[in-house]
């Protein structure tokens, strides 16, 4: 499963995981980001089972990155922020763990592929390899 991961992540930049609750996802990529730690310059962990949880997520990012826009009170722009940033650097991995709906997680998601996005979810309704889905997915 892990080296199928990384050449998901290798050629698309995204992957995902579906599967049951407690079958061992999270764990999964887990193990994933820290054999592979020294291929990435930065590793975000966020949970992203709701919005008020992804955005929670994506403020702690700008905190730890030291964004200017740390300090501001709407948080979305603190999203934007982080995902401008995202899309402008390289050799990132960001894990959204519980990404049931796919939908708002898409909304999360940097522009290009400068780095990877791997995600947990309980969703089934993701496509394998379609041109149309957030991303490769493997279920377990």
């Amino acid at each position: 499963m892990l080296t199928q991961l990384q050449e998901a992540l290798a050629g698309q930049g995204r992957a995902a995981l579906s599967g049951l609750g407690g079958v061992g996802k999270t764990q999964t990529v887990v193990e994933y980001a820290h054999r592979h730690l020294a291929e990435y310059n930065h590793t975000f962990f966020t949970v992203a089972d709701s919005r008020e949880s992804l955005v929670s997520g994506y403020v702690t990012i700008l905190s730890l990155l030291e964004l200017p826009e740390a300090d501001a009170q709407d948080q979305m722009l603190a999203v934007e922020s982080v995902k401008r940033w995202l899309s402008s650097h390289e050799d990132w991995l960001l894990i959204l763990d519980n990404a049931d709906n796919l939908g708002m997680a898409r909304a999360f998601l940097p522009s290009g592929k400068k780095g990877h996005v791997l995600l947990t979810t309980r969703a089934q309704a993701t496509h394998r390899q379609s041109s149309e889905s957030l991303a490769e997915t493997f279920e377990f």
